[in-house]
């Protein structure tokens, strides 16, 4: 197995031979994460991140499956909302100088409910979108492990929206942001 991109880097800075191994080596990596989210629940939500991407020393291409805890607080009109989100966000990346640049496409649903007192409500199932960025620092570790430290940002082109009657109970952010590290394994 070829030396991990960011090991062999690290190798060369320190007057290793560039001959080593090629440094465009495509290799798959394996992720698992938490973060905070704030935007599509109406107070801040804990996550949970696992991903699979193809990348090299340059680029790399994910898939990464999200998953929102349910999170509620107070919404419009005196109403309590609650809501939780799982979903698939692909994201893109371009690295330069330890950091990763992304832009990032979620599709998620959202499952929200709201009510003003304690015996009746509403509740549905939304697909949310959202389409944005993300910048993470990239730190290696050893046996191909790596830590990344990232925040990214999006914006929701229909935000979810729960009304009762004529009265709006809970509407979602139209920009959502997350921070959170992610353990990476390179193989």
């Amino acid at each position: 197995m070829a030396p991990h991109p960011d090991l062999m880097k690290s190798e060369i800075d320190q007057g290793g031979s560039a001959g080593d191994a090629p440094a465009d080596v495509t290799r798959l990596v394996l992720g698992a994460g938490a973060h905070v989210a704030l935007g599509p629940a109406p107070a801040a939500s804990v996550g949970l991140l696992v991903s699979t991407e193809l990348a090299n020393y340059r680029w790399s291409i994910g898939l990464e499956g999200r998953y929102d805890l349910p999170s509620g607080g107070p919404a419009l009109d005196g109403a309590r909302a609650r809501t939780s989100l799982a979903g698939v966000q692909v994201v893109p990346c371009l690295r330069a100088q330890g950091m990763w640049a992304c832009a990032v496409a979620l599709v998620a649903d959202v499952h929200a409910s709201a009510s003003r007192d304690p015996g009746g409500g509403v509740r549905d199932d939304f697909l949310f979108l959202g389409l944005g960025a993300r910048l993470a620092l990239h730190l290696s570790l050893p046996a191909d492990f790596a830590l990344r430290i990232g925040g990214q940002l999006l914006g929701h082109p229909v935000p979810v929206a729960l009304s009762q009657g004529d009265r709006r109970l809970f509407t979602s952010s139209a920009v959502s942001a997350t921070l959170g590290p992610t353990i990476v394994r390179v193989f």
